[in-house]
């Protein structure tokens, strides 16, 4: 072993109490600065081989203040790990525990000779970070900034936080851009629209144009607008005829596009109707018109009647008769194109058995009465003719009177002396044993008196005579006639008749129509108005006075204007119904049997003519009791034969009447009834709803049809 110098050991020494305060650090072990600046000045003491663990090891000792400090040689492998020192020394050891920036390690501390060591080192630990606060937000485009603080030794640190990045929204369309969902910043640019054209020509109603459509998004615009062309309408299309029981349908359409531009109902196909105040009616498949000749005036509920042969009837309104002086025109023409109907049979007649016959001519027209023709199926023809001043209308019958027949085809004319010529048709004999019966009326149904007439036939045989007072003249005419008694006229043993045996002619006008429709309603009611027309009508004609068209009646519930008021001002002035300024007519409400009955009786006693033959077996009803209020009328009517009840014995007073009772009441008390046998061969006005076998038929007939009759054991319709 080497020994220090002696003056060394004493330095040594000093130095090393000194800096005994100052050793806490282990930088002793390598340099020391002493109060006045002496550095360590290590020298080697000696070498030695570490037999502990065979490393080999230097010792050094501080020159100065005697630190010690053992280690391997710089050049050795293993330099700066942990070495066995010499048994001599005694170890303190102080761990430092590592920080965030430093490692840790142990330092071990010579107690004796101050010597250290370090060993046992460890990697710092690191800083450790919470989530940190932001402090700056990023963007889409922009970073942000995290604070974060070490929750160990307080290290502050801000971190950046990366752009999220744009959130693309919807695609980018023709208009619209692309967006950030987020920020709203424009991504993409719209891309604009790719437009394809079309035409599109105007129609009727709409504008044409010219169409714009994008490809990409379907976008349309439009634009060089054309006006539409309007509809171009047509005639009328027939979509269903008519007939007689169903209503048929017409349109008009658009020539160019087809829509129906108006529909129409067609009425039912009727085959009588009445004129209305055009005087145009239409009747199955014709537009009537009846017109005056002279100044074209319309005539007013004339009735027009399609017959079951085709032809045509016109019935004009009352008060207005056939004149020669004002002929009536009818013009026929189509419903459905109004073209002219040529060669139709048409008759016209009037209240006064006027009657005229004939074809309409190629304008569809036909003008009556003529100046002459011929008489048709009744024998029949109604006429006119000017002598000088005056204007004469007759209708002339002409008959054969051994067989009662009439003579049809019969041509009449006038010569220059105003005498009546007729031409029999071929096959009728003129002799005494087959004479004519010739009756000429006037245009108001008068006798036609001092009428010479002028017959001859086809074997040129001829008569002539004038008409009596009755307008009547039998050709050839022989003694007794000539002397002015009509065989006619005497009784079977050749005297002459008294006037209660002589025949006697009558007018009777039809007082009861039937509806527009053809049909007459046997089964429905009658109102009070009705009634009260009925038997104006029937007394005016009688007594030959005429109805106020209008007037203040006296009953609180009859308008002056109301178009039955002048028939109700009529019967009150006559007594038939009495009114006074509280009195009503319930002129709309259904009569009944006890109350029609009531106003026959009051009627026929202010007529005075009819029926007066008393019924002996009348016996009463069961349901009229002495204090019912109509029992008196109802037991006079009864009496008279006017009226029956029911099989059960009752009259059913409340009940209401029926229009066939009351054709049924009126005829028996004007003892009036139809000619079953000419109602077979005669044109008059049938109704569709009433069969022949009807219980009032021929009631009904004698009601709705005008007609002269020849009163003799029953009528004979003339």
């Amino acid at each position: 072993m080497n020994h220090k110098p002696f003056g060394g050991r004493i330095a040594a020494l000093f130095l090393a109490l000194a800096a005994a305060v100052l050793m806490a650090s282990p930088v002793f072990a390598n340099w020391c600065t002493h109060v006045y600046g002496s550095r360590h000045a290590y020298e080697t003491q000696y070498d030695a081989d570490g037999e502990v663990t065979g490393q080999h090891l230097t010792r050094t000792t501080c020159a100065f203040c005697g630190a010690v400090n053992v280690h391997l040689p710089e050049d050795d492998p293993n330099y700066g790990k942990d070495v066995a020192l010499p048994e001599d020394c005694e170890y303190e050891d102080t761990v430092i525990e590592p920080t965030c920036t430093e490692g840790g390690y142990t330092i071990h501390t010579c107690v004796k000779c101050g010597g250290s060591y370090r060993d046992s080192f460890t990697d710092p630990l690191g800083h450790e970070f919470g989530e940190g606060e932001t402090v700056l937000h990023c963007t889409c485009n922009s970073e942000g900034l995290t604070e974060k603080r070490c929750v160990r030794c307080g290290y502050h640190l801000l971190e950046a936080v990366s752009p999220e990045g744009h959130t693309p929204g919807e695609p980018a369309s023709c208009t619209d851009p692309c967006l950030c969902e987020v920020c709203g910043a424009v991504l993409e640019l719209p891309t604009g629209h790719d437009y394809e054209t079309e035409t599109v020509p105007p129609t009727c109603t709409d504008f044409g144009y010219t169409r714009y459509v994008c490809r990409i998004c379907g976008d349309e615009r439009q634009s060089d607008f054309l006006p539409p062309l309007g509809h171009k309408e047509s005639a009328w299309i027939i979509d269903r005829e008519p007939d007689f029981s169903v209503t048929g349908l017409r349109y008009r359409e658009c020539e160019l596009c087809h829509t129906v531009l108006i529909t129409e109902t067609i009425d039912r196909l009727y085959r009588s109707v009445r004129t209305d105040n055009h005087g145009e009616a239409a009747v199955g498949h014709y537009a009537v018109t009846v017109l005056f000749e002279k100044d074209a005036a319309p005539v007013q509920d004339a009735d027009v009647t399609l017959e079951k042969d085709g032809s045509l009837t016109v019935v004009l309104p009352r008060d207005t008769g056939i004149d020669y002086a004002d002929p009536v025109t009818v013009v026929v023409l189509l419903s459905a194109d109004g073209s002219p109907v040529t060669d139709l049979p048409v008759t016209v007649s009037d209240s006064y058995d006027n009657r005229c016959s004939g074809m309409t001519d190629k304008d569809g027209r036909i003008t009556v009465p003529g100046d002459g023709g011929s008489t048709d199926r009744d024998g029949r023809l109604t006429f006119g003719f000017k002598d000088g001043d005056k204007t004469f209308t007759y209708t002339v019958t002409v008959v054969n009177r051994e067989t009662g027949r009439p003579i049809r085809d019969a041509k009449i004319s006038v010569d220059r002396d105003g005498k009546l010529k007729i031409d029999l048709p071929d096959g009728v004999d003129l002799d005494e044993n087959h004479r004519i019966l010739v009756t000429v009326k006037g245009r108001k149904g008068e006798a036609a008196e001092g009428v010479v007439i002028l017959m001859t036939n086809d074997l040129k045989h001829t008569a002539e005579g004038k008409t009596d007072k009755d307008g009547s003249v039998l050709l050839p005419s022989d003694k007794a006639e000539e002397t002015g008694a009509k065989e006619q006229d005497k009784t079977a043993d050749g005297t002459e008749k008294t006037d209660s045996e002589k025949p006697v002619t009558e007018r009777h006008s039809a007082y009861l129509v039937g509806y527009p429709d053809g049909t007459f309603g046997p089964e429905r009611n009658m109102s009070h108005a009705e009634a009260v027309t009925i038997f104006a009508r029937l007394l005016s004609e009688h007594r030959g006075e005429t109805v106020p068209n209008a007037a203040k009646t006296g009953f609180r519930d009859v308008p002056e204007d109301a178009w039955y008021a002048g028939y109700v001002k009529y019967l009150s002035d006559c007594g038939v119904i009495a009114s006074s300024g509280s009195a009503s007519l319930r002129p709309d409400d259904p009569i009944t049997r006890a109350e029609f009955v009531t106003l026959a009786v009051k009627f026929f006693e202010q007529y005075g003519d009819g029926s007066e033959t008393l019924m002996e077996e009348y016996a009463g009803f069961t349901d009229v009791s002495s204090g019912y209020w109509a029992a008196r009328y109802i037991e006079d009517a009864a009496a008279h034969g006017w009226i029956k009840g029911y099989e059960d014995g009752t009259f059913g007073g409340e009940r209401e009447i029926t229009r066939a009772e009351v054709v049924t009441v009126v005829n028996r008390l004007l003892n009036r009834s139809a000619d079953e046998t000419a109602l077979s061969g005669l044109r008059v006005t049938r109704f569709t709803d009433l069969p022949k076998s009807h219980w009032a038929y021929f009631e009904i007939m004698e009601a709705a049809n005008a007609h002269t009759a020849l009163m003799k054991d029953g009528e004979i319709w003339q």
